[in-house]
Parts: structure tokens; sequence; C-alpha cells
């Protein structure tokens, strides 16, 4: 498999940052807490969305999303991705046709569960069609124990 050039104009950020609290007794204490940052991806120069990360692995998140969306489906054709904490952003260059970008980030649909996600296009579209797979019987058994 072809890796894409990535190219990194900073180091990560920090995954934690350093703050002052203040506990039940009023005592000052300084702890670590886990700090999000902005990262705005955009693919050959277009800007798809802005995810919140800590920043540890920014590459597997913006391929990953561009992929999980429908936006990237050939990896051998990414060229490049720049990450660039100084101005919060990644930008995949790919040789795919995104032709099609304008008309796919019309439609958003903001989905729920744990935290608040949103897909672009007809990403549900997609599924349409789509059958799980039938579970092959297990050879496990399970039997009742008797009280004690």
């Amino acid at each position: 498999m072809v890796k894409p050039n990535i190219i990194r104009t900073s180091e990560n950020p920090l995954q934690t940052i350093e703050v002052d609290v203040y506990d039940e007794y009023g005592e000052k204490l300084t702890k670590q807490i886990a700090c999000e940052r902005p990262l705005t991806v955009m693919l050959n120069w277009k800007e798809i969305v802005t995810l919140m990360t800590l920043g540890s692995r920014p590459d597997s998140l913006v391929l990953g999303y561009l992929k999980n969306q429908g936006f990237l489906s050939d990896p051998a054709a990414i060229e490049s991705l720049i990450i660039d904490w100084e101005t919060h952003s990644a930008a995949v260059i790919t040789k795919e046709n995104t032709d099609f970008l304008d008309e796919a980030l019309k439609k958003k649909t903001v989905t729920s569960g744990c935290g608040q996600g949103t897909m672009y296009g007809n990403v549900m579209k997609q599924l349409e069609g789509y059958q799980v797979p039938k579970r092959h019987s297990s050879s496990l058994r399970f039997t009742r124990r008797s009280k004690r």
C-alpha cells in the first residue's frame, strides 16, 4: 500500500494542559486536564469540516473521517496530507475527482448518540440494500446451574 506524504509544519500539540483548581477546602491544586483543539479539514483545498481532537494522531483522524464520509475511496490516490497546528488545519491533496464536493456539502445530517456527529451528502443512501451477514450458529452451549 502506498502511504501518502505527510507534512507536519509543527509538532502535535500537548494533549493535556495544566490548570489551577480549588478543592472543597479552598486549597489551590494544579491538575492536568485533556485539551481538545479544532482541526479544520480540507480536501484539495476545499474546507470540509472542523473536528475537535486531542491531536495525538491527526493523520488517522483526517483520513478516516474523509473515508468514512465517502469523500475518499482510493488511498493510493492521496498525494499528501499537510497538518499545520499553527493554523489548526489539515489539507489532503488527492488525485481523485472532487468535483462532487460542493453538492455533497449542501446536505448535512446531524447525528446523536455519544457525542454529536455530522454526515454529509447521502451517506445513508449508500447503505440502502445492504444486508447484514447472517450469524453462523455457535457450538457454545449454555446450561442453567442449579441453585446451591
